[in-house]
C-alpha cells in the first residue's frame, strides 16, 4: 500500500524531463487534490475526485503505452478504470443527495425567536403559499422571503425513504411519489393549529395543507393508504377525529399499504 502511494506521488511529482503537456496534466491533478481536500463530503467534492481519478487513469494508460508499446493494454486500463470510478462516484453522489434531503427533514436551523415570529407573520398575511420542494410524503419546503422553510404536515406520517439510519420502509417510495405528484410546485393554503403550535423541536413549521381544489392533503393521504394517522404524545389536534376515521376506512378497504399485496399495514418492514 505504501509503495503504491509513493509511486503515485512520484508519478504526479514534477520532473526535469517532463514535457509541457505532462506538466500541465500534473498541475491539474494537484489542483484537483487541493480542491477535493478543501471541500469534503459534498457533491462538488465527489465530482472533483472523479475527475482526478480519470486524469490519473489516463496518465497511467499513457505511461503503460509508452513502456509496452501495446495500445490494447492502455485501452483496457481506461475502460476498466473509467467504469469502476463512474460506478463508485454515482453511489457516493446518490448517498450525498439522500443526506441533503434528510437535512431538510430535520433541519435544526436554530432560528432565533424573532426570525420565527417574522416567518409566521409573513405567512399569516398570505392567503396562499407555493410549494418549493416536496421532500417526502409528509414534509415539504416553502420559500419565505428567500428563506427555505421545512414544513412538517400535522397528523400524518408516511413511511421513511430518506433516513440514512434506516432502510427504505414498505410503501415509502409510493407515498413519496404520490406526495410529489399532488404537491410539487402547487400553490396551496397552509392552516395553523393552535394546539400543535407553529414549530416542532427540529425547527420545522407545523401546518395542514389544502390543495388548490380545497382537498385537505393530510387527510387524503391517510384516507388512501399512503400515510398513517399520527398523534404526537397523545396530543389532540384539530382534525384528529376525522383523520382517525379516514384511517379506519382505508384499513377496512385495504387501500395503499393496508393491502395484503403491499405491507398489510406494517410499513416498518423494508421496501419490497
Amino acid at each position: 500500500m505504501k509503495n503504491n502511494i509513493s509511486n503515485l506521488v512520484r508519478m504526479l511529482w514534477f520532473k526535469r524531463g517532463d514535457s509541457q503537456f505532462i506538466k500541465l496534466i500534473k498541475l491539474i491533478c494537484w489542483a484537483l487534490v487541493i480542491i477535493a481536500a478543501a471541500y469534503p463530503t459534498t457533491q462538488a467534492d465527489i465530482v472533483v475526485q472523479y475527475l482526478l481519478c480519470l486524469t490519473i487513469i489516463f496518465m497511467l494508460a499513457w505511461s503503460l503505452f509508452k513502456h509496452f508499446k501495446r495500445a490494447w493494454i492502455s485501452v483496457l486500463i481506461v475502460i476498466i478504470g473509467v467504469g469502476a470510478v463512474t460506478f463508485v462516484s454515482e453511489k457516493y453522489l446518490n448517498k450525498i443527495g439522500d443526506l441533503a434531503s434528510y437535512r431538510l427533514l430535520y433541519p435544526q436551523n436554530n432560528r432565533n425567536t424573532a426570525s420565527k415570529q417574522l416567518i409566521v407573520k409573513i405567512l399569516s398575511e398570505q392567503t396562499s403559499t407555493k410549494i418549493d420542494q416536496v421532500v417526502d410524503g409528509d414534509t415539504v419546503v416553502i420559500d419565505v422571503n428567500g428563506s427555505k422553510i421545512s414544513v412538517r404536515l400535522i397528523g400524518m406520517d408516511t413511511p421513511e425513504v430518506l433516513d440514512p439510519r434506516k432502510p427504505v420502509q414498505c410503501f415509502g417510495r409510493e407515498a413519496s411519489d404520490k406526495g410529489k405528484e399532488l404537491l410539487s410546485h402547487q400553490t396551496v393554503r397552509l392552516e395553523y393549529d393552535p394546539i400543535e403550535g407553529d414549530w416542532d423541536k427540529y425547527d420545522r413549521l407545523l401546518r395542514y395543507v389544502f390543495l388548490p381544489d380545497g382537498t385537505l392533503y393530510n387527510e387524503w393521504m391517510i384516507a388512501n393508504g399512503y400515510a398513517h394517522e399520527y398523534t404526537y404524545f397523545s396530543q389532540k389536534y384539530k382534525y384528529q377525529s376525522q383523520f382517525k376515521s379516514a384511517q379506519s376506512d382505508a384499513k377496512s378497504k385495504q387501500l395503499g399499504f393496508w393491502s395484503p399485496s403491499t405491507c398489510s399495514g406494517n410499513t416498518t418492514q423494508s421496501q419490497k
